[in-house]
C-alpha cells in the first residue's frame, strides 16, 4: 500500500508537541519560581543555542539526503559506527523510554488525584501507553491525525493563557506585586540555562521523519526552527504570565504550575480546562517520543549498525520492533518503578543528549572544511559563528548537567558498557572499523553532484530540443544484475566511444519534462522502502523500476519511457542502460543496436558490492535480493521472458572473471564491428 507523507504542518506539530510536554510545565514552573521575569532571558538564550542547532542539522539532511534525517547515519558518516550507536542508545532510545515514562507518570497521577479519584495511577498510565502503541503501530497516517488534532488544541489553549497572563488581562484575580526572583542577573540567567534547556528537549526528534515527509528538505527546516521560534514566544509569554500572577515561592515547587496558573486566571473552569491541556500535552509528547525514535532506530538497523532484525517494519510501514520495545519498557517503568528518580534518568540522558548537539556542529564543520563544494545552502554558514555558539554553550550547559556527580558517574559507566558493546557489534556483527568515517564519500558525491545535475539538465533539455537526424544513431544496451558493475562498465564504454550515456535516472528526468502527470511516480516512497529494508540507500530506487503508482500508472510511465528511448535511438550514438531498452528497441525494429547482459556470480556480486559499493556485509545481501527480484518481476511483467533470457540480447558478459577494462574494450570492439561493417 502507498503511505501518505505527512506534510509540514505535522512536522511542525511533531517538533513543537514533543517538547510542550507536562513535565515541561514544571521545568516552566521551577524556571519562573527561581528566576521571575529573568527566566525569560535564558528561555531566549537557550532558544538561541537550539537555533544554532537546526542550522546545522538542517545543512547536514541538505548534503547527506541519503540518510534521511536519521541521526545515527549522520553521525556514523562523520564519527564511525561506534560512535554512532553509543550516541543514538543513550539519547534516542534513552530519552524516549525514561521522559516517555516521566510523562506518563506525571499525568497519570493529574487524572488520578482530579477526573478518576481512586485509580491507581500505574493503571491508567499503562492505559494510556497502550493506546499510543496502538495509534503508532497503524502506521505514521493516525500519527498525523492525531498530533495535528492535540497540535491545534494545545497551541491555542497556552497561547491564550500566555497572552491573558502576560498582558494582566485576567478579572479573576489581582497580580502578584511583591515577587522578588531568588536569581537575577547575568549569573542567574546563566544558571537559569539549564532550567531553559529542557523546555525544548527532544524538539529534534522531528528530523527523523524526514523520511515519511513530503519536500524534506525545506519542510525540516520549516518544521525544527519554526517550532524553535513558536516556543520562545510561547514559553516566554507563559513565563511572564507566571511571574506576574503566582507567588514565587509556591511557583518553584509546585508540581502542576500550569493547572494552578489556569485556576487563577480562569478559576475552576481554568482548573479543569488545564487539566485537560495536561492530558493532552501528555498525549502529544508520547505520541512523538514512540514513533520519531523508532524511525530512527529502525534506519540505524538498517544500516547495520543494529541487528538485522530490527530494521523490520509491519504492513502500515510501521518500526514495529522498536515501537513495541520502548512502549514495554515504558510499561515496566511506569508499573514497577514510578516512585523511582526519574530526574536522574533524565538528566542523564541529557548529558548524551547534549553531546550529539555538540558533535553535529563539529560534523557540520569538518564536512564545510573537507567538502567546501557540497550541496548546501551557502547563506546560511555564517562564518562557522552559529556552529561556535553552539558548541560554547553546550558545553557549557553540559558542565552544569555534570555538577551533579551522580549524573556524571552514570553516563561513564553506562557510556562505557555501551561503547563496548557497539565496539564488538562493529567489528564482528557490522564487520566495519568502530571510529572509521567510512562512508564520508557520500559527502563528495553530493559535492559533484551539484555540476552532474547541471550537465544531466543540459542533456535532457538538449534530447527534448533535438531534431531528427537523416539516419538512426547507433546503440548499445547494458541490462545489468545488481553488484555485477554494469553500470560502471556502461560509464566507461559510452566515454571511449564518444557516446551519450543514458541511465533511467537521466530518462526519468526527461520523462518528468515531457509530461509531469509522471512526476508522482518518480518520487521515492520511503515507508515502501523501509519494508524492503534498503531504507536510506541510494540505490532504493532500483527496487521500483516503474515507480510506485498502480498498474495502470506504471504502464503510462514505462509508454513514455519507451517513446524517450526510440527517440534516443534516431537522433544520436548512445548506451542506453536499463529499462528494459533491448526489448523496446527490437520490438521497434532497430537494427543499428547491439544489446549487451552484464552478469556474474552471486559471490563476485556480492564482493563487489562490499569493496565497490561500500555497503555492508548485511546491506549487500538484502540488495542483491531484493533488487534482483524487482528487475526479474520488471523484466518479466514488461517482455514476457525471464531477465536471464537471451531472447533480446547479443552477448551475455560474466564479469567474475573479465577485468572491467577488458570488458570495456571487448564491448567497444563489439560495437565498431557490428556499427562498421
Amino acid at each position: 500500500m502507498n503511505t501518505k507523507k505527512i506534510g509540514v504542518f505535522t512536522g511542525l506539530a511533531t517538533a513543537v508537541g514533543v517538547a510542550l510536554g507536562s513535565t515541561a510545565f514544571v521545568s516552566l514552573g521551577k524556571g519562573a519560581g527561581y528566576g521571575g521575569q529573568w527566566f525569560v532571558y535564558a528561555i531566549m538564550l537557550v532558544g538561541i543555542v537550539y537555533l544554532c542547532f537546526a542550522l546545522s542539522a538542517c545543512e547536514l539532511n541538505d548534503i547527506l539526503p541519503s540518510c534521511k534525517g536519521n541521526a545515527g547515519r549522520l553521525l556514523a558518516r562523520a564519527f564511525g559506527p561506534s560512535i554512532s550507536i553509543v550516541l543514538n542508545i543513550m539519547t534516542y532510545f534513552i530519552i524516549s523510554v525514561v521522559a516517555g515514562s516521566a510523562e506518563t507518570i506525571f499525568v497519570s497521577r493529574v487524572i488520578s488525584k482530579t477526573m478518576l479519584k481512586g485509580v491507581p495511577y500505574q493503571v491508567i498510565a499503562v492505559g494510556l501507553l497502550v493506546i499510543v502503541l496502538a495509534i503508532n503501530l497503524v502506521g505514521v497516517d493516525m500519527f498525523a491525525k492525531v498530533q495535528n488534532f492535540v497540535f491545534v488544541f494545545l497551541v491555542i489553549t497556552l497561547f491564550l493563557l500566555a497572552i491573558v497572563g502576560s498582558f494582566g488581562l485576567s478579572t479573576n484575580v489581582s497580580m502578584v506585586t511583591d515577587n522578588v526572583p531568588s536569581l537575577s542577573g547575568v549569573s542567574g540567567v546563566l544558571e537559569l540555562s539549564s532550567w531553559a534547556y529542557y523546555l525544548f528537549l527532544a524538539i529534534d526528534m522531528v528530523l527523523p521523519l524526514a523520511c515519511t515527509m513530503k519536500n524534506p528538505k525545506k519542510n525540516i527546516r520549516i518544521s525544527l526552527i519554526g517550532g524553535i521560534l513558536m516556543l520562545m514566544v510561547l514559553y516566554s509569554l507563559l513565563s511572564y504570565g507566571l511571574y506576574r500572577y503566582l507567588p514565587l515561592e509556591i511557583l518553584s515547587v509546585d508540581s502542576m504550575p500550569n493547572v494552578t496558573f489556569g485556576k487563577a486566571l480562569f478559576g475552576k473552569f481554568g482548573y479543569y480546562w488545564m487539566i485537560v491541556a495536561v492530558i493532552f500535552a501528555a498525549v502529544s509528547t508520547e505520541n512523538s517520543l514512540v514513533l520519531a525514535p523508532s524511525v530512527d532506530l529502525q534506519g540505524c538497523a538498517n544500516s547495520g549498525l543494529f541487528p538485522k532484525v530490527m530494521g523490520k517494519t509491519n504492513r502500515f510501514g510501521s518500526a514495529y520492533p522498536w515501537i513495541i520495545m520502548i512502549s514495554i519498557c515504558q510499561i515496566v517503568i511506569c508499573s514497577c518503578f514510578g516512585n523511582m528518580d526519574l530526574d536522574l534518568l533524565i538528566m542523564v540522558a541529557c548529558g548524551f543528549y547534549i553531546a550529539v548537539f555538540i558533535l553535529f556542529h563539529v560534523a557540520t564543520i569538518k564536512f564545510r572544511i573537507i567538502y567546501p563544494n557540497a550541496n548546501r545552502n551557502k547563506k546560511y554558514i555564517l562564518f562557522n559563528i552559529p556552529q561556535i555558539i553552539g558548541i560554547i554553550s553546550l558545553l557549557y550547559i553540559e558542565y552544569t548537567v555534570f555538577k551533579d556527580l551522580k549524573v556524571l558517574l552514570v553516563d561513564i559507566i553506562v557510556g562505557c558498557i555501551v561503547l563496548i558493546y557497539a565496539m564488538i557489534w562493529c567489528k564482528y556483527g557490522l564487520k566495519k572499523e568502530p571510529f572509521k568515517a567510512s562512508m564520508e564519500y557520500e559527502i563528495e558525491e553530493v559535492g559533484k553532484e551539484t555540476e552532474k545535475e547541471v550537465s544531466e539538465k543540459k542533456n535532457v533539455s538538449a534530447f527534448v530540443h533535438k531534431k531528427k537526424v537523416g539516419t538512426e544513431g547507433h546503440i548499445i544496451t547494458i541490462s545489468r544484475e545488481f553488484g555485477s558493475l554494469g553500470r560502471p562498465i556502461a560509464e566507461k564504454v559510452a566515454e571511449k566511444l564518444n557516446y551519450q550515456l543514458y541511465d533511467p535516472q537521466l530518462i526519468e528526468m526527461a520523462a518528468s519534462k515531457l509530461n509531469k502527470d509522471v512526476e508522482d511516480l518518480l518520487a521515492y516512497d520511503d515507508q515502501k522502502v523501509i519494508k524492503l529494508n534498503i531504507y536510506g540507500s541510494k540505490y532504493c530506487g532500483m527496487a521500483y523500476p516503474l515507480g510506485f503508482g498502480d498498474y495502470i500508472k506504471q504502464r503510462k510511465l514505462f509508454e513514455i519511457q519507451s517513446e524517450i528511448i526510440k527517440d534516443i535511438a534516431t537522433k544520436e550514438n548512445a548506451v542506453i542502460v536499463g529499462r528494459a531498452a533491448d526489448y523496446v528497441l527490437t520490438k521497434a525494429g532497430k537494427k543499428d543496436i547491439l544489446r549487451i547482459h552484464i552478469t556474474g556470480s552471486y559471490e563476485h556480486r556480492y564482493q563487489n558490492s562490499i569493496k565497490e559499493l561500500e555497503l555492508s556485509e548485511v546491506e549487500a545481501k538484502e540488495h542483491i535480493r531484493i533488487i534482483d527480484k524487482a528487475r526479474e518481476e520488471f523484466y518479466k511483467q514488461i517482455t514476457g521472458e525471464s531477465f536471464e533470457s537471451t531472447t533480446f540480447r547479443d552477448v551475455v558478459i560474466n564479469t567474475d572473471l573479465l577485468s572491467m577494462d577488458y570488458i570495456v574494450d571487448m564491448i567497444c570492439d563489439m560495437a565498431q564491428f557490428k556499427f562498421d561493417k
